[in-house]
């Protein structure tokens, strides 16, 4: 089917309009970055209302170097890779429950944000003594949750999202 072409004025409000939608969709995604340093321990959290969920991870994620912040990175390991995280989820009252509050900028105050008490890579000996502790413990009732993020998230997103379910 053929189309008259646009005339001058028809063709300024398009490209202006696409012009709108970029800056608009570069904005929102300015607004959103979570922070890339969000594993990076603060220590003990002694806040009111905070409540502590201990994690055990095994992932098959590269580590990355010792002392980098993001503890494994968006890369395929040869092997399964073991950590112990901890994170910090703010009181009830102060966040939107069903969602994860991002510190906007590290670290984040734990009365407000997810923050992460600790985090340590472990060797699997060490793992699966913790693991069987976990299980034994009366909360527990030998069971387990296992979360399985996929490698299209992030790894600090994966365990934010999975203490906020915990």
């Amino acid at each position: 089917m053929w189309r008259a072409p646009l005339s001058h004025g028809e063709t300024g409000k398009i490209c202006r309009s696409t012009l709108g939608l970029i800056v608009l969709a570069l904005c929102c995604c300015a607004c959103s970055r979570v922070p890339l340093d969000t594993l990076l321990p603060v220590g003990q959290v002694e806040a009111e209302g905070v409540s502590v969920v201990p994690l055990l991870v095994a992932t098959t994620r590269n580590r990355t170097a010792a002392g980098n912040a993001a503890m494994f990175d968006s890369e395929r390991a040869d092997q399964v890779n073991y950590a112990s995280i901890a994170v910090s989820i703010p009181p009830d009252a102060s966040r939107t429950v069903g969602q994860v509050q991002w510190p906007t900028s590290s670290p984040g105050d734990p009365r407000l944000n997810f923050v992460t008490v600790s985090a340590e890579a472990a060797e699997k000996p060490a793992f699966g003594a913790a693991l069987a502790a976990a299980a034994k413990k009366p909360r527990a009732r030998g069971r387990v949750l296992v979360f399985v993020h996929g490698f299209n998230n992030r790894f600090d997103e994966a365990v934010y999202r999975f203490a906020h379910r915990s």
